[in-house]
């Protein structure tokens, strides 16, 4: 018996010695590592929140949220089976409006999220898909 428990004991050690080498290899570079800024929006019925399904996992998600309301921004979030990968934002204008319209749209295009805000401008922005790292930036309008 004390044979079998030292027997597990091992191989669960080394597993679990497997698997922390295998992250430590799957670490990125300083220069690609994620972005992972503070959320933005707490669950409400103020916030519109969408998903697009990345490849063909239907576990692999970019979820995008904003106000449809005001000038909120939008906040973008990568997870995979559940756990976050990377959460990155689009800066809003910083109009104070009472009265306002924020329509987004977001596609999937070549490694890339690409971001389509519209309210009293148009935000287009790209963010890298691996990362979250914002690629480009234009206002408009």
């Amino acid at each position: 018996m004390k044979a079998l428990v030292l027997i597990c004991a091992i191989a669960w050690l080394g597993g679990s010695l497997a698997v922390a080498a295998d992250e430590k290899e799957a670490k990125p570079k300083a220069a690609d590592r994620n972005v992972t800024e503070k959320k933005w929006f707490a669950y409400s019925n103020r916030v519109e929140e969408q998903f697009l399904i990345v490849g063909f996992n239907p576990e692999s998600r970019l979820y995008f949220r904003y106000g449809p309301n005001r000038d909120s921004g939008v906040e973008l979030e990568r997870v995979i089976a559940g756990h976050v990968v990377w959460r990155s934002h689009v800066q809003p204008l910083g109009v104070p409006h009472s009265f306002y319209i924020h329509d987004v749209r977001v596609e999937i295009k070549n490694g890339m999220a690409i971001v389509q805000s519209s309210g009293a401008q148009v935000i287009l922005e790209s963010h890298d898909l691996r990362t979250g790292k914002t690629i480009n930036r234009e206002v408009t309008g």
